[in-house]
């Protein structure tokens, strides 16, 4: 069975702090977890790695280390992103051009 690397951006919030740790014990099919976050995930990414599994558990902090996160990444999770409004089911970013940014790349 192949195993992939896996990037889960916003990995410091509600949403990405469980998902990783999920994600983190299916080291049966992942090999590498990048999480990446405005606000520093090294603390989540220690955590899970205490966790005895073959699953690689690397943390990058804000979008200057956007490219690194997702460099050689087979999926890529976004759970990132403003509060939306009732009802709204768009992720806003802080900037447009992070979206622009994150599709070039993923491209």
């Amino acid at each position: 069975m192949s195993k992939y690397k896996v990037a889960i951006l916003g990995a410091n919030g509600g949403i990405g702090q469980p998902l990783s740790l999920l994600f983190k014990l299916e080291s049966d099919v992942i090999s590498q977890l990048n999480l990446l976050d405005i606000i520093d995930p090294a603390g989540v990414a220690e955590d899970l790695s205490h966790i005895p599994t073959n699953c690689l558990v690397k943390a990058f902090k804000g979008p200057d280390e956007l490219e690194g996160a997702l460099s050689g990444m087979d999926l890529v999770i976004i759970c990132a992103g403003e509060k939306g409004v009732p009802g709204l089911l768009l992720i806003n970013f802080q900037e447009p051009q992070e979206l622009i940014y994150l599709w070039l790349i993923l491209k």
